[in-house]
């Protein structure tokens, strides 16, 4: 249901500040019929879920959302579609540490880079926000990759042919990146849960294991694209001889 207080016109201008929202039975499609009012500028949003309150529920419910679990991840959990030794896991996935953030405004000034051109890059999958606030948030380590990208362009790269090739690569490994979370989760993973012994043993393991692997990962990653680059390079040469 909702009320308002003042201002009860349809579309953005008539949402305000004042409006009152609740969701009886939240979920994912409450969750985003809650993001589209936020967006239209209702500020105070409440949800009340019926199972946050179930003797057998409640208490995994909301402990799981004061870590900052989606939805989504809690119905999973619920479900018995993750175990209890995949906290650990989980949190590291949906929330990764990083030193600093900043908005898409401070990274511009930060860069010195537009922030129209900051979106374009957003878009085509340069840039990708960590967190899942209203605003978006990226990394500070941004500001390194942001400053390789703008080398490239003073050296004669056309924006938009940087762009291009920035959105075909982030496609490609994007692909990538799906098949290798799913041979971890296939091969590591599940493996691990089925050997037994106490979750909080697995859970241990389970997060070691995926951090070590996303270090090799990347480094694997880094010399194969390296070691590609050459190999057109020298193939470019050859053909053009």
């Amino acid at each position: 249901m909702a009320e308002a207080a003042a201002g009860r016109g349809h579309g953005p201008q008539g949402l305000g500040a004042r409006v009152i929202v609740g969701f009886i039975g939240f979920g994912e499609a409450g969750s985003t019929i809650a993001g589209g009012l936020a967006s239209a500028g209702v500020e105070r949003i409440y949800a009340f879920d019926i199972a946050a309150d179930d003797p057998r529920l409640g208490a995994t419910i909301r402990d799981l959302q004061q870590r900052g679990f989606t939805l989504t991840v809690i119905r999973r959990f619920l479900d018995g579609e993750l175990e209890a030794s995949d906290e650990s896991l989980v949190a590291a996935v949906t929330r990764p540490v990083s030193p600093q953030t900043l908005t898409l405004d401070e990274l511009a000034e930060r860069s010195g880079v537009a922030a129209p051109l900051l979106r374009s890059l957003e878009s085509a999958g340069l840039l990708v926000p960590v967190g899942g606030g209203d605003e978006p948030l990226f990394p500070a380590e941004d500001l390194e990759a942001i400053a390789a990208g703008m080398q490239l362009i003073a050296a004669g790269v056309p924006i938009a042919d940087l762009i291009e090739l920035g959105r075909d690569y982030a496609t490609a490994t994007d692909r990538v990146a799906r098949r290798a979370v799913d041979l971890f989760d296939e091969h590591v993973r599940e493996r691990i849960q089925s050997e037994g012994g106490t979750a909080e043993a697995a859970e241990r393991k389970l997060l070691e294991l995926f951090n070590q692997l996303m270090e090799a990962s990347g480094i694997l990653v880094r010399h194969h694209f390296q070691r590609t680059l050459i190999r057109a390079a020298r193939d470019h040469i050859e053909k053009r001889s």
